[in-house]
C-alpha cells in the first residue's frame, strides 16, 4: 500500500508525541503554513450569521406568509456567531 508523504509525516509525529500528534484537521498544520487567522475566522463567522438569518427568513415566511422582524433576524444570526466562532479557535486554535 503506497502512503502519501503527508500521511507518513503524521504518522512519524504521533510515533515521537511530538507536535504534530495532534489531531490534523486539512493539510495547514502539515505544511507549516499555522493555524487559521483572524480575518478568515471573521469571514467564516460573518457567513454564518448571514445564512442563519437568510434560513430564518424564508422559514417564517413559509410558517407565517409574512416577513420576519428584522430584530428577530439578527437576534438568531447574532446567536449563530457564538458556536461557529468558539468551533473555529477550537478546530485551529492560534
Amino acid at each position: 500500500m503506497r502512503r502519501s508523504r503527508h500521511f507518513k509525516l503524521y504518522l512519524r509525529g504521533l510515533e515521537s508525541g511530538g507536535r504534530d500528534a495532534a489531531p490534523v484537521f486539512g493539510r495547514q498544520r502539515l505544511r507549516g503554513r499555522g493555524t487559521m487567522g483572524f480575518w478568515m475566522k471573521l469571514a467564516f463567522t460573518v457567513a454564518a450569521i448571514i445564512l442563519v438569518s437568510v434560513l430564518a427568513g424564508y422559514l417564517w415566511y413559509t410558517l407565517f406568509n409574512a416577513e420576519i422582524p428584522a430584530f428577530l433576524s439578527g437576534l438568531l444570526g447574532g446567536m449563530a456567531a457564538i458556536p461557529v466562532w468558539e468551533f473555529l479557535r477550537k478546530v485551529n486554535a492560534p
